[in-house]
């Protein structure tokens, strides 16, 4: 309930706050209403998130504030094969994001002294909302596509602003500034 009061004075007496009538009321009270506060409380439930909402994510829990990302990772390399990603929700609270459902299973199963791992599910409040709030950040994690060398010479003939496709490029290239570099030396005077 709210209680609206016109013409009051609100002064700090003795450590507490007392309310007296100003002297423009002449010490009458002018209007005084009671109306009762509509507040929607909703959005402040419980979060609820069911077994299938995220069945690739798991929150680890139960480890020192001292670990770092590097370490959760290291604790999960046998459980990580098509790749796995960190969000941390505090301090000793994580959840490992993996690239299937299948592969956060497995890493349930981890036996770790320095740290524990559930389904989220199960999770604490505090996880299961940030697992609603990135929702769009924590999607499966995807496998790096695999690299050789015609990739690796495409992007470095690219980023040398080199043109043209094809085998030997390179080597027209070496050629052309090899002959600019002889049409400097030759003598112009016989």
């Amino acid at each position: 309930m709210l209680l609206t009061v016109q013409h009051f004075v609100l002064r700090k007496r003795n450590k507490r706050w007392c309310m007296k009538l100003s002297p423009k009321s002449g010490n009458r009270l002018l209007t005084v209403s009671i109306q009762h506060v509509q507040n929607d409380y909703s959005p402040y439930e419980n979060v609820c998130i069911g077994p299938d909402a995220f069945p690739h994510v798991i929150e680890i829990y139960g480890f020192p504030q001292c670990f770092k990302t590097d370490d959760l990772l290291d604790a999960f390399t046998d459980y990580s094969d098509g790749g796995m990603k960190i969000e941390w929700v505090d301090d000793t609270h994580a959840l490992g994001i993996f690239s299937s459902e299948m592969a956060a299973l497995h890493a349930l199963s981890i036996c770790h002294p320095m740290l524990k791992a559930r389904a989220l599910a199960q999770a604490s409040k505090k996880a299961k909302g940030k697992a609603i709030k990135r929702a769009e950040f924590i999607q499966p994690v995807k496998e790096r596509p695999r690299t050789d060398c015609a990739v690796a010479r495409r992007m470095v003939t690219r980023a040398l602003g080199l043109q043209g496709r094809g085998r030997g490029h390179e080597l027209k290239y070496v050629e052309h500034k090899n002959l600019e570099g002889k049409k400097k030396h030759i003598p112009t005077s016989f």
